[in-house]
């Protein structure tokens, strides 16, 4: 096939069952770059395709729609020559990073080597002195104070080394303020569902101060992924811990990293989280 695939593929196809479609065009690699991301009968308007029902359509469209996705690598967290300079102190220069869409990484680092420095600079709480930070293909130094800070309160979860709540305010009323500030309107449903998740649902009504040290975080954790961020960015969150907790904590935050489809960044000194991460970054 020549530069015409996408109209050689509707042609040569056009009495063929709407499987055989699919088939052709995914399963064989031909025409992917040219065809739509996914199939429907809008792709095909005006074609005599045979679809036997409307649920078959739609199956096979959802399909495509993931074979799709999985033939790119998505990069979700990036930085390029980035350094960051506070007033009268000593330029801090951090390594290039490039985290993948539910990837989990652990940066590392000794007390003094910036690592909540290049926290506040991923989750775009801080400007770099020069260099860019992007994620999901937007650049955060591109954006208005404004728009950044919109655009943190969908885009990414951070979970802070000390969880800071409004504490006049109920657990489920803390999250739900999470999603009006990032423009949503509130969702009684999913606060639910997460603090059920997190075994949290019996905590709804209480305040922070009525909650132990644990539950805090556990708080924290939902309200980081209350709007489906596509990063999750912890700072320190087992530097306090014994060894079991630790261990606990750090498989909570995979557990539900992965049911979220995002990726997790892990920012510590914590060497016992070493074994668990193959994806490391160790700032010097």
């Amino acid at each position: 096939m020549g530069n015409n695939d996408a109209n050689n593929v509707y042609i040569l196809f056009v009495h063929a069952s709407f499987y055989d479609v699919l088939n052709y065009a995914y399963f064989t690699g031909k025409a992917k770059n040219n065809l739509p991301d996914h199939f429907c009968g809008k792709c095909f308007r005006g074609k005599n395709t045979t679809m036997e029902s409307g649920i078959f359509r739609e199956s096979i469209c959802i399909k495509a729609r993931k074979l799709s996705e999985n033939q790119k690598q998505m990069t979700m967290l990036q930085t390029q020559n980035v350094s960051y300079s506070y007033s009268g102190g000593t330029p801090l220069t951090f390594p290039d990073v490039a985290c993948g869409r539910n990837e989990h990484w652990l940066l590392l680092g000794q007390s003094g080597t910036g690592k909540t420095t290049f926290l506040h600079l991923l989750g775009g709480l801080l400007t770099p002195s020069n260099g860019s930070v992007s994620v999901n293909d937007t650049d955060l130094t591109q954006l208005s104070q404004s728009r950044r800070d919109k655009f943190r309160g969908q885009q990414i979860g951070i979970i802070f080394q000390e969880a800071h709540f409004v504490r006049a305010l109920t657990v489920g009323e803390n999250l739900q303020l999470a999603q009006k500030l990032a423009g949503h309107s509130p969702d009684k449903a999913r606060v639910r569902e997460l603090l059920d998740r997190l075994g949290l649902a019996n905590k709804i009504n209480r305040k922070p101060d009525q909650l132990s040290v644990g539950e805090r975080q556990r708080v924290a954790i939902a309200r980081a992924l209350v709007n489906k961020p596509a990063v999750i960015l912890a700072d320190e969150p087992t530097s306090a811990l014994d060894d079991e907790n630790c261990q606990e904590v750090a498989t909570l935050l995979e557990e539900q990293a992965n049911l979220a489809e995002a990726t997790l960044l892990i920012v510590t000194h914590d060497n016992r989280l070493k074994e668990r991460f193959e994806k490391q970054i160790v700032l010097s």
